[in-house]
């Protein structure tokens, strides 16, 4: 009788295919990080949405990795101001988050908030960015990280005094009419 190594193997089982699938997403993820710290944003784009596919497919389409990813995604399509496909990306993350985290913490979640608050800053809409903004701040919650927090509020702030000197600066433009 023949012996042959390949029958020695063993088979790799599911539960180690699924491990190894979900390590490589995690090194796609840091990929991502990496990139995006690099302002490489189109890359960091191509590695998240290939963890974002690994994620869904081994976690199903309502995992809060899978809806950090896309965060991840939204955050970076708004620096290269890929509108479109930037909303698409923070919605489906919104979508996950709001039904999954039944009012917990996460940063994640925090930042798809500030990522719309920035989006409308940037079109220009200070009531809108407002609101995203507190938004972030109320999921932040008192307890949670001080950083965010102060950055949040100071960005939300700087809205609310630009469109405050909007409204005082016609407001004293019509009283200087005759």
């Amino acid at each position: 009788m023949e012996n042959n190594d390949a029958d020695l193997t063993p088979p790799v089982s599911k539960q180690e295919d699924r491990y190894d699938k979900f390590k490589r997403a995690e090194e796609l993820v840091k990929l991502g990080e990496k990139s995006s710290d690099a302002r490489k944003r189109r890359k960091a784009i191509a590695y998240y949405k290939e963890a974002a596919a690994i994620f869904k497919e081994i976690e199903g389409e309502k995992s809060i990795k899978l809806a950090s990813v896309y965060g991840s995604i939204a955050c970076n399509c708004l620096e290269i101001k890929n509108y479109e496909e930037m909303l698409n990306y923070v919605n489906l993350a919104l979508e996950i988050f709001e039904s999954e985290m039944s009012g917990a913490y996460n940063e994640d979640w925090v930042i798809c908030y500030a990522t719309l608050g920035h989006y409308y800053r940037e079109l220009g809409n200070p009531k809108k960015s407002i609101y995203y903004y507190e938004k972030s701040l109320e999921i932040l919650g008192e307890e949670n990280d001080m950083e965010l927090r102060f950055a949040f509020t100071l960005m939300s702030e700087f809205e609310k005094a630009k469109l405050k000197n909007a409204h005082g600066d016609n407001e004293e433009n019509d009283s200087n009419q005759p």
